[in-house]
């Protein structure tokens, strides 16, 4: 992690930090519902601007994802096995799933 993310989280602290993420997380899912509405033409705003401004967001996501890890001390082993059995378990469901679907067929 960077001494600048370093540098704002301590800055402003944790309780700040997790409102922001609140924040930021809510913008996050308003931009890619408008990518959604751009996709069936339901938008002023193209696709790509669309596109645009949900990078924008989950950039400030991310941002403050890394002022999370680093504030509570969060182990990045720890995230990396929570990201691992998520990624597995997320896995074993699209098998399950085509399992199914084959069955169908």
């Amino acid at each position: 992690m960077s001494d600048e993310i370093k540098k704002i989280a301590d800055h402003f602290g944790e309780r700040k930090q997790l409102c922001l993420l609140m924040e930021e997380a809510g913008e996050m899912i308003q931009a890619a519902n408008k990518v959604l509405r751009a996709s069936d033409g339901d938008s002023p705003k193209s696709r790509g601007e669309s596109i645009i401004s949900l990078a924008e967001e989950i950039a400030g996501v991310q941002m403050v994802i890394a002022q999370m890890e680093y504030l509570p001390n969060i182990e990045p082993e720890t995230l990396k096995q929570i990201q691992d059995f998520k990624t597995k378990r997320v896995g074993k469901a699209i098998e399950r799933e085509s399992c199914k679907k084959q069955e169908r067929e």
